[in-house]
């Protein structure tokens, strides 16, 4: 029951408005101003590059820089003067030094920059890729910076993004990765399924110079996958679904196949799920310390990820994972945030913020603090408390035709769901059937002819069988740690709207299992819905 009630605060609280949980918060400022911070220190004061990475203790000698990082870097420098960390005028003075060398870089592809570049030089480093996605990133960055000052910096901006071929960077039908000339013109691999390239796609698609066929982004592959009761489009380490939200405001928008600032959400909890589901495996892994997306680990910097969509994890836990996703899960990551730092402040709280990861199993801790890592966590919490950074990208005209071409559409509303319960949570006897009494309101107009579906909370290794008003509705053979039912249709006439309604409920065998809330509803509104179970003895 303490676990129900939990639950159920939790949603309240998330379904607030932004502003209530995030308004003046001393936490987040900190959060928010040491990750400025590493742009603001560790950009070269000639060039305007920023770093791929720097110690959070001490100094160090690191002379590669990132495209990717000096991307968030024009970002941050909004946000820093929307905070008055950096006076505005300060702030478009770097951004401008910053775009003014890159226009005149001329190691560039067909407008791509290589992926590491040496931050004083901008010479291109350890004969890396000309990379599209970290291109993108770079240009994202240009752009919203553009779209904040305007002027010179906007039209730099442009003249960066219209130079770029994304038509040239797709010789296999989609976009590849980008070119090591060394290794032949192009690199053997195309992003062609649900990645962080939506936002590659989206920059592609909407160009005013060399747009691709929007027909890419159809045919992207979508894994749909599921873990426990979160069901999605498969994104397993978290950056995946970060970066493009970052910029895109992807939030309730549908391209007919799915809300991805939904879908991003989702696999974030999911992520969470799984690490909770691991605790028992890893000693730093729980309710508020989770994680798992690409960063720094013991063996070097991983791609660490959870299901829905196969798990990699080795205890290592990202702080960026819950910062990164913060504009997704404002209750869940402010609460891993302030655990994490709360625990372990000495080794993982330095004069950037927190550093890229740490492993309690192995008493690893990272030095470092990883530009692209502390980047996602400064915007997807500057989106969450006041969406800047979402709100001047979509100023450009760019990623609006994209949308448009792609044929995004506003999203339906979900409809409301009636949440059917018994009284709390009650324990299910082999043999003995559960009979739950419910009384329905009269049918909700949102739900329309829409199939309606029961979804519930039973975990057994055991046949259930169901029957709703006298009827049966099925059974289902079910495997231990599976929640069921994933869900049952529920024909027209078995429902009594307006009048109560008995759900009966049976396990055959042995064993014994806790059942939760049931919800009742359209398969819109019930996809991803969390239920509150465990098994019983």
């Amino acid at each position: 029951m303490r676990l129900l009630i939990s639950v159920i605060l939790l949603a309240l609280a998330a379904a607030r408005p932004a502003a209530a949980i995030t308004a003046r918060d001393p936490f987040l400022d900190e959060v928010q101003r040491r990750s400025f911070l590493f742009f603001w220190n560790e950009t070269d004061p000639v060039t305007g590059l920023t770093k791929d990475r720097s110690h959070n203790f001490e100094p160090d000698t690191y002379d590669v820089g990132s495209t990717a990082a000096t991307g968030f870097a024009l970002s941050a420098a909004c946000i820093g003067a929307e905070h008055g960390w950096v006076t505005r005028a300060r702030a478009q003075e770097r951004v401008l030094l910053t775009l003014r060398w890159l226009e005149k870089d001329p190691d560039v592809r067909h407008g791509l920059y290589p992926h590491f570049i040496h931050f004083k030089t901008g010479e291109r480093a350890w004969k890396c890729e000309y990379s599209t996605i970290d291109t993108a990133l770079l240009l994202c960055g240009a752009l919203t910076a553009g779209e904040y000052f305007g002027g010179e910096t906007k039209s730099i901006a442009e003249r960066l993004y219209r130079r770029v071929d994304w038509v040239y960077w797709s010789p296999r039908g989609f976009i590849c990765h980008g070119s090591r000339p060394e290794e032949g013109e192009f690199l053997a691999f195309d992003y062609s399924g649900y990645s962080e390239a939506l936002i590659l796609y989206t920059l592609a698609i909407g160009s005013p110079t060399h747009p691709t066929d929007p027909a890419q982004w159809g045919r992207l592959g979508r894994w749909i996958a599921r873990y426990g009761p979160y069901s999605s489009i498969a994104g397993s380490s978290l950056f995946v679904n970060q970066y493009p939200n970052l910029y895109v405001d992807f939030h309730h928008r549908t391209d007919g196949v799915a809300d991805y600032w939904e879908n991003a959400r989702v696999n974030t909890l999911a992520n969470r799920r799984f690490c909770i589901d691991q605790a028992a495996n890893h000693k730093g892994y729980g309710p508020d310390v989770w994680g798992l997306t690409a960063g720094d680990g013991p063996d070097g910097y991983a791609a660490y990820s959870a299901e829905p969509g196969g798990a990699w994890q080795d205890g290592t836990v990202n702080p960026h994972a819950a910062g990164g996703s913060f504009m997704f899960t404002p209750v869940e990551s402010r609460r891993a945030l302030r655990a994490m730092l709360d625990r372990y402040r000495p080794r993982l709280w330095g004069r950037y913020g927190f550093s890229d990861g740490f492993n309690i199993d192995k008493d690893w801790w990272a030095q470092d603090v990883v530009g692209i890592d502390t980047g996602a966590t400064l915007l997807s919490i500057e989106n969450q408390r006041t969406g800047l950074i979402q709100r001047l990208f979509m100023k450009n005209a760019a990623p609006r035709a994209a949308l448009k071409r792609i044929g995004f559409r506003p999203a339906p509303p979900k409809p409301a769901l009636a949440p059917i319960r018994a009284s709390g949570a009650v324990q299910l006897e082999p043999g003995s059937p559960l009979q739950i009494t419910f009384h329905l309101p009269a049918k909700p107009a949102g739900w329309g002819k829409r199939p309606i579906l029961l979804y519930g909370g039973v975990i057994e290794e055991r046949t259930i069988s169901v029957a709703l008003n006298g009827r049966p509705l099925g059974a289902a053979e079910v495997p231990r740690g599976i929640a069921w039912p994933a869900a049952l249709a529920v024909p027209a006439d078995r429902l009594k709207w307006g009048a109560e309604n008995t759900l009966v409920i049976l396990l055959a065998g042995g064993g014994a299992a806790w059942y939760g809330p049931l919800w009742l509803g359209p398969k819109e509104g019930l996809d991803n819905k969390p239920l509150t179970v465990r098994v019983v003895g």
